[in-house]
């Protein structure tokens, strides 16, 4: 696999009134095409404001961002990214409109037609004329990632897109997403809302330290490829001591 993402010695602070306050500090780690990549963290540790600097809507105080070798100011490769909140509006939408105004702009003539072929491709295509909120959990994530598809992003951001289910239906809303990725082959990185779900989605997890956020832990995981799909790695004999592992780093920050 090549490698399509890398971080080099990444930092950043917010602007303050005087003082500024540190969010990340050297932050390094690679990403390879067709990897799926989990950061845990503690809260405040920066994940959100580093997934903001892959995609672009923050500037890295230092350090540098790379896409295919190429700064990703100018690399020519689209970023999607997918939100905790799946976004879709009642009065706003149907889902035969999951994407929205601006996203319609961007896509080429035959947006329909390849709307209709995302959702039909994702077992959606019976729910095109409903509204959000009389669908499932599921339904409405499984939207939501289509719109982030849409646009054929070479890299798929996810900041915690799983934490306002409850836990009992995570792993299956998670199942679905992971799928249509793989199906895609598609490029992801995810801010995972614990260790459990980073260890079943994700080809490798990275933990990052207290703020300022900082890489102290990267693991790689041979789960997913025995497993078949995440709610399976958890029956997995190796997932305790994976969790184990990773538990020992993420404790100490």
């Amino acid at each position: 696999m090549a490698e399509l993402l890398r971080l080099t010695q990444v930092s950043y602070s917010y602007p303050g009134i005087g003082d500024e306050t540190p969010a990340l500090r050297d932050v390094s780690f690679n990403v390879m095409e067709g990897e799926f990549v989990a950061i845990i963290g503690p809260g405040g540790c920066g994940k959100s404001t580093l997934l903001s600097l892959i995609a672009g809507l923050l500037q890295p105080g230092s350090g540098e961002i790379y896409i295919n070798g190429t700064s990703h100011k100018g690399s020519g490769k689209s970023i999607g990214y997918m939100l905790q909140t799946d976004q879709l509006i009642d009065w706003q939408n149907k889902l035969t409109r999951v994407a929205s105004r601006d996203d319609h702009k961007k896509l080429a003539d035959n947006n329909y037609v390849q709307i209709n072929e995302g959702m039909n491709s994702y077992g959606l295509i019976t729910f095109i004329d409903t509204y959000p909120s009389g669908n499932s959990e599921c339904i409405r994530q499984r939207a939501a990632l289509v719109r982030s598809l849409l646009k054929e992003p070479d890299i798929l951001l996810m900041d915690e897109p799983f934490s306002a289910h409850p836990k009992d239906i995570r792993l299956a809303v998670a199942d679905d997403i992971w799928q249509m990725l793989r199906n895609e082959k598609k490029t992801a990185v995810l801010v995972a809302g614990d260790i459990e779900e980073a260890i079943c989605m994700a080809d490798r997890v990275i933990v990052l330290s207290s703020r300022p956020g900082t890489v102290v832990g990267s693991f790689e995981l041979p789960l997913l490829g025995k497993a078949g799909k995440p709610s399976a790695v958890k029956r997995s004999p190796e997932f305790a001591s994976c969790y184990e592992a990773i538990n020992q780093t993420f404790s100490g920050q």
